[in-house]
């Protein structure tokens, strides 16, 4: 994490804050997933995180529990179907 680019101390503790959690969370994928070229979920206080399992210290995504909740209704419910 390039923490030279970080304006102040309080900003650095945040993101070593946000770094430790992110490291101590459980990260789940589907039981479907037979190779590493996945996504992997996890709950992080009220926020579901979503990352590449190919890449665990890229990008994370970040959901509410609302916009989670309508994405996977919309799975369930075929929205996605032609993707």
């Amino acid at each position: 994490m390039p923490f030279e680019h970080c304006h102040s101390i309080q900003h650095r503790k945040e993101l070593l804050i946000r770094v430790s959690v992110v490291e101590t969370t459980v990260w789940l994928k589907s039981k479907r997933c037979d190779s590493n070229a996945c996504v992997e979920v996890a709950l992080i206080g009220q926020v579901v995180a979503m990352r590449d399992s190919k890449d665990p210290d890229g990008p994370i995504l970040r959901f509410t529990r609302q916009e989670w909740d309508a994405f996977t209704a919309g799975l369930h419910e075929g929205d996605f179907a032609s993707v």
